[in-house]
């Protein structure tokens, strides 16, 4: 059976049918952990540069910005997405709300920019270069989060 995520006063989440697979992950106590992590990688944009930084990353529990980020932290139960959104699926968001990205440089830049139609052989291969705000798009859209 195929699940989605439906929110009751208590913030549970509780299953309905849907069309899109979905995964519980039980509520617990999650080690965080991370090393290393930049915004687009070692020279930003542009690739690979041995001369260009790319900043740190600042989550809301830290005081400044940091390249190591460790923090044990409880979450409630949550439903996710089983598989990645691919490709083919975004475009169909794209197609079906209209929904153009406020920041257009970079945008699918793996299929062509914002006025990328098909995905050709990559439809099934996770999508990439959209932004928080086009991701958080697709997910309301979806009646996600």
């Amino acid at each position: 059976q195929r699940l989605t995520q439906t929110m009751r006063a208590d913030d549970e989440p509780t299953l309905a049918t849907t069309t899109i697979n979905l995964t519980l992950v039980a509520a617990g106590e999650f080690h965080f952990a991370v090393t290393g992590i930049q915004v687009e990688g070692w020279g930003g944009l542009d690739g690979p540069s041995s001369e260009v930084q790319a900043p740190d990353v600042q989550f809301p529990w830290e005081p400044q910005p940091a390249r190591r980020h460790e923090r044990t932290m409880h979450l409630d139960a949550f439903l996710v997405d089983t598989y990645p959104v691919t490709n083919a699926r975004y475009l169909d968001f794209l197609r079906r709300s209209g929904y153009r990205p406020a920041r257009p440089r970079n945008f699918l830049r793996h299929l062509g920019g914002e006025n990328a139609t098909d995905a050709g052989a990559a439809d099934e291969q996770p999508v990439r270069w959209v932004s928080l705000d086009d991701a958080r798009a697709f997910c309301a859209f979806e009646g996600k989060r």
